[in-house]
This record gives C-alpha cells, structure tokens and sequence, in this order.
C-alpha cells in the first residue's frame, strides 16, 4: 500500500523545466553589435593604411543579415592622391589584401585643377630700316656727299670714288647686308657716323679685308682684325653693329671681329671705287 501511495506521488510531481539564459532573446542584437564591431576594426584598419593627404569619401558597404538589404556606410578619410589611377589601384589592392570580405571601396578624389593656358610667345620680327634693289633707280633715302652714283642693270655702281649716306643719326644697333657683284680696288662700309671724319669702318679689298676707326680726321687700323684672303666676287658681305661689338661677314664665314666703345650711334655709308658694283642693300634694325 505504502508502494502504490509513493508511486502516486512520484506520478503527481511535476518534471522540471528545462532552463534557458536569461539573455536567449537578445542574441539578434549582440550578432548586429559584434559586426558592426568587426566593421570599425576594419575601418581603422584601412585607414592606417592610406597616406595622410587630402580627404576622401571611403564608402563601406556592410553585409549583416541576410534579410535587411546592406547598409551604406559614408566615411570620409585622408587621401593623398597624386596621380588618380595610380592612387585608386594602389588603395583598391591594399585594402583587397586585407578586408576583401568586408567591403568594397569606391574613390571618387577631387579633380585636379586645370592646368594654365601657356601665353602665346610672341616672335619679335627685325626692324626694316631700309632696303634698296636699286630695280627702281637710286632710292631717294640715299644721299650723294661726293661723287656720282649709276645704277646700271638694277645694280648701283660708280665712275669715279664715290660716297653714299643713308639713315639716322640716332640709329644704333643694326645690320648691313649687300651683295659685291664687282670689285675694283678697296671699298668700305662706314658705320656709327658721326661726320666723315669721326666713324668706324670696314675695308674691303679684292685680298683682304680690315677696321679702322676714324678721329678728328686720322684714320688708325684696329689691330688683328686683318682677315687674310677673301676671295673674290660675287659675294654677300654681312656687317653686324652691336653695343660696343662689331663684327663682319662673308656670308657664315666670320672675317673679324673686335670691341669699340668710342661712337654709339650714327648714320650708315657706304664709299665705292670707280667701276665697282653692289646690289640688294639691306639694313634692319636688332631688337632688344
């Protein structure tokens, strides 16, 4: 009897439930937390890894569970970019390495400044001081001090020693072009005249070629400017007056040259002997 009555008993108490954690109904939100968790590690982690520079938007996109659709998260950080392409393969491999699985990058830096429109560089063209074919006859810039001056077959020549003046007293820099169709006996090209007797001026011979500088009347040779053999016609003769250098030419041929600082601007002249002929006179102006 006492059996049946704690079999009874035993059959009337309850079972005991089984017991749950008291926090069973919050692991939804700690699953959010420890990724948002993992997300933030993840930025700074990144975020060591880019240089210091200018700031950029870095966007994170985040998986968490698969039902929300992710979330967009908008992070701005220091960006130094040099050159774009270069910068963003190298940000994009970086970060691949390291947290491929987390998120994917999207750089968008500032567009660089445009670049200054160069100035256009003006070419400064010689100055044309004058110019005679003599196709025309005697330009009347040219002035006859002494002597007779023919142009014969559009080439000016003389019968007799003859002196031309052309030009400015204020002319400074410039340069003499002529061609010597003929010669006869020594010519010369006077530059920097003051008056026929205070000049500085180029001979030319049929052999030879040389300075002088004229004062008060006396004639004095520059020393070593002596060309030696020039050959003879037809030739171009150049005649270049700069500052305190002059300098002359047959052509790229260099015949001499030598530093003068007694007269600094004048007229131009030119003295032929009897039965020489010259063509295209040409001088223009150097510009500074």
């Amino acid at each position: 009897m006492s059996n049946n009555i704690e079999s009874s008993q035993q059959q009337k108490q309850p079972k005991p439930r089984s017991e749950k954690p008291a926090w069973g109904c919050s692991s939804g939100i700690l699953s959010v937390l420890t990724s948002l968790a993992t997300v933030v590690a993840c930025y700074f982690t990144v975020a060591t890894a880019l240089v210091v520079g200018r700031p950029e938007t870095l966007y994170l996109v985040v998986p968490f569970a698969p039902t929300p659709p992710p979330q967009i998260v908008e992070v701005t950080v220091p960006v130094q970019v040099i050159q774009e392409a270069e910068v963003t393969r190298e940000i994009t491999r970086e970060v691949t390495r390291e947290v491929t699985k987390l998120f994917e990058i999207l750089i968008t830096p500032s567009p660089f400044p445009p670049s200054p429109t160069p100035r256009p560089t003006s070419t400064i063209e010689p100055a044309l001081l004058m110019h005679d074919d003599f196709s025309q006859g005697l330009s009347p810039s040219w002035r006859v001090v002494d002597g007779n001056a023919i142009v014969v077959n559009n080439m000016l020549t003389v019968d007799q020693q003859t002196w031309l003046v052309v030009g400015e007293p204020g002319w400074t820099d410039y340069v003499i072009e002529f061609d010597n169709v003929r010669h006869t006996s020594n010519s010369l090209v006077a530059v920097r005249i003051q008056d026929l007797d205070n000049m500085i001026v180029f001979v030319w011979g049929y052999s030879n070629s040389w300075w002088e500088v004229v004062t008060n009347g006396v004639w004095k040779e520059v020393p070593n400017t002596r060309s030696g053999f020039i050959g003879g016609p037809p030739r171009s003769f150049k005649i270049t007056v700069e500052g305190d250098k002059f300098t002359a030419s047959i052509g790229d041929r260099r015949l001499s040259s030598f530093f003068n600082s007694s007269y600094f601007q004048g007229y131009v002249g030119i003295r032929l002997a009897s039965e020489t002929l010259i063509d295209n006179v040409r001088i223009t102006a150097i510009n500074k």
